[in-house]
C-alpha cells in the first residue's frame, strides 16, 4: 500500500508548491483575466489550484483490522485514530483541445503523492488521454466486477468516443480502448456501447491482464482471446461482461422522474467460445457461454430532489444465461467458484482493481439522497458476504461459515458559495471475521464478532 509514495522531505515541497502556485494564479488573474462566460476570447485557461479539500477521519481502537479500506476511493486506508487527507487539484487548457489535469494529496502529514496527473486531446467526437488515471468499466454504482477506481490510479494510454457516433440503418455506437501499468502488471481493455435507440444501450466489456511483452499487432489476438487457455505465449488472465441498461430520462414529461437507469450485467471469469481452438463447438444460442459468472444489477431514479440507488452484485453462485454448464458435457463445474481476481492477483497496491467486494462474494447496496435548499443528506445501507463459496463444504471440502459485513451510514453536507462541508457516519458489524491478511483469501473464525463507529468530516473550497 504505502510503497507508491515519495516521503522524503515532500512536506516542506508540497508546502512550497501550493505557496507559490496560489502566487501565480494570482498573477496571472490580475495580469489576464478570464471571463468565465466567453470560451472563445481566451485560447488558454490556467487554474494552478481549481480546488482545495481536507478531509478528517476517525477509526476507534475496536475496529477489527488494522485498516479501514474507503472503497471506490483511488485506495486510500485510514488507520485507527485521527487521519487527514489535504487534496489539491488543478488544471490547464490549450485551444479548448488539450487539456491537463493533476490531483496531489497530503496524507497524515507523512505521505504525498498524485492521485491524477495527465495529459489529454479532446474535442466534440473523440478523446486521447495519457498519465495517471482510474478506468471505470460498466454501469456499475457501488462497484465494478471488470475495473473500478477502488485501487490506487495507474499509468494508462486510453482513446475513446466522447459522443455516440451513427451508422445509419444501425443505431449510435461509443467505444472505449485503454492499456494501463498497474504495480505488477499490465491490464489491456475495452468497451463497446450499442445504442439502438437514445433511451437502451448494449454494451461489451474486456480486460486482458496480461505480464508478457507483446507487438503492436499481437494485441489483435490478445483481445480475441483465441488462444486464451492454451499454455504459451498468449495465455492470459481475461475477463468480460455484457451488459444493458434503461435510460429513463425520457419519462420526464410524463412522471415525478427528471432522470434515472435500470441496468443489469452478465460477467465471466473463463469462457466457452466456438472460436477458441480448445473448445471449438457452439454453445448455447449465442455460441458462448461463461464458465464462472458474476452479476451486477441494480437502478437509479431521480425526483426533483431525491435520488434513489440499488444494487446486488456477486461472483461465487454459478448461474448461467445462455446455457446450463451443469451437463454432463461439463460435469466437472460446480455450482459456486472461488475463482475470480485469482489467477494473476487483480491487485494495485493491496487494493482490488475490480469490485472491492473480492472473489466468492456478494453486495448489495441501497441509498437515499434528498437535496434541501443549498443542503443534501444521504442515508446508506451496505451489507457484504465474504467465503461464500469456500462456506458449502459439500463443494469444496471445506467447513467454515462465511464472514458478513454490514454497514449502516448518512451523510449531511452543505454549500455555501464556493464551500462545501460534510459530515460522514458509519457504523460497522462485523460476523465470522476473516483476518487473513491476503485479500484474495478467506479464512473466517466462526462465531467472531466486532462492530466499529467511523466518522468524517470533508471542507473544500473551489477557486473561480
Amino acid at each position: 500500500m504505502t510503497n507508491r509514495y515519495n516521503t522524503s522531505l515532500t512536506i516542506v515541497l508540497f508546502m512550497i508548491f501550493i505557496f507559490f502556485t496560489n502566487i501565480w494564479s494570482s498573477n496571472l488573474s490580475a495580469q489576464t483575466p478570464l471571463d468565465s462566460s466567453s470560451n472563445t476570447d481566451n485560447w488558454y485557461r490556467i487554474s494552478p489550484i481549481s480546488e482545495m479539500s481536507l478531509r478528517t477521519y476517525y477509526l476507534p481502537e475496536n475496529h477489527p483490522f488494522v485498516n479501514y479500506h474507503l472503497f471506490n476511493s483511488d485506495g486510500e486506508f485510514i488507520k485507527k485514530g485521527m487521519n487527514s487527507f489535504l487534496q489539491v487539484k488543478g488544471s490547464a487548457s490549450l485551444l479548448e483541445r488539450f487539456f491537463f489535469q493533476y490531483r496531489l494529496q497530503l496524507q497524515d502529514l507523512q505521505a504525498i503523492y498524485f492521485q491524477r496527473l495527465n495529459f489529454s486531446y479532446r474535442d466534440k467526437s473523440v478523446s486521447f488521454l495519457a498519465g495517471l488515471d482510474s478506468v471505470w468499466l460498466g454501469h456499475g454504482y457501488h462497484g465494478s466486477l471488470l475495473l473500478s477506481n477502488n485501487a490506487p490510479p495507474f499509468r494508462v494510454v486510453k482513446f475513446q468516443t466522447e459522443k455516440p457516433f451513427r451508422i445509419p440503418y444501425v443505431g449510435k455506437f461509443s467505444y472505449l480502448l485503454f492499456n494501463g501499468w498497474a504495480e505488477n502488471f499490465k491490464v489491456l481493455g475495452q468497451r463497446i456501447g450499442y445504442f439502438p435507440v437514445p433511451w437502451l444501450e448494449f454494451g461489451i466489456n474486456q480486460t486482458v491482464v496480461y505480464k508478457r511483452n507483446y507487438k503492436f499487432w499481437e494485441f489483435f489476438k490478445i483481445l480475441s482471446a483465441s488462444q486464451e487457455n492454451l499454455p504459451g505465449h498468449y495465455n492470459n488472465d481475461q475477463r468480460a461482461s455484457m451488459d444493458v441498461a434503461l435510460h429513463l430520462n425520457f419519462l420526464k414529461s410524463i412522471t415525478p422522474l427528471t432522470n434515472g437507469k435500470i441496468y443489469f450485467e452478465y460477467a465471466g471469469e473463463d469462457i466457452h467460445a466456438w472460436w477458441q481452438p480448445e473448445d471449438d463447438k457452439w454453445l448455447g444460442p449465442i455460441g458462448i457461454e461463461f464458465f464462472d459468472p458474476g452479476i451486477t444489477t441494480g437502478f437509479w431514479f431521480e425526483t426533483e430532489n431525491t435520488i434513489m440507488r440499488g444494487e446486488y452484485s456477486q461472483n461465487y453462485s454459478i448461474k448461467n444465461i445462455f446455457y446450463s454448464v451443469h451437463t454432463e458435457q461439463f460435469k466437472s463445474y460446480q455450482l459456486y467458484t472461488k475463482k475470480w481476481y485469482r489467477t494473476i492477483p487483480f491487485l494495485n497496491y493491496g487494493s482490488l482493481m475490480g469490485h472491492h467486494m473480492g472473489p466468492e462474494a456478494d453486495d448489495l447496496y441501497f441509498e437515499v439522497q434528498h437535496r434541501v435548499g443549498l443542503g443534501s443528506f444521504k442515508l446508506f445501507y451496505h451489507k457484504e458476504r465474504h467465503g461464500l463459496a469456500s462456506g458449502y463444504g459439500t463443494v469444496f471440502n471445506v467447513s467454515h461459515d462465511p464472514e458478513n459485513f454490514i454497514q449502516i451510514g448518512g451523510e449531511f453536507s452543505y454549500k455555501w458559495n464556493n464551500l462545501n462541508t460534510s459530515f460522514l457516519v458509519m457504523k460497522n458489524y462485523y460476523k465470522n471475521i476473516d483476518r487473513h491478511p491476503d485479500l484474495l483469501e478467506i479464512i473466517s473464525q466462526r462465531g467472531s464478532t466486532a462492530q466499529s463507529l467511523l466518522l468524517g468530516l470533508t471542507l473544500s473550497y473551489k477557486f473561480n
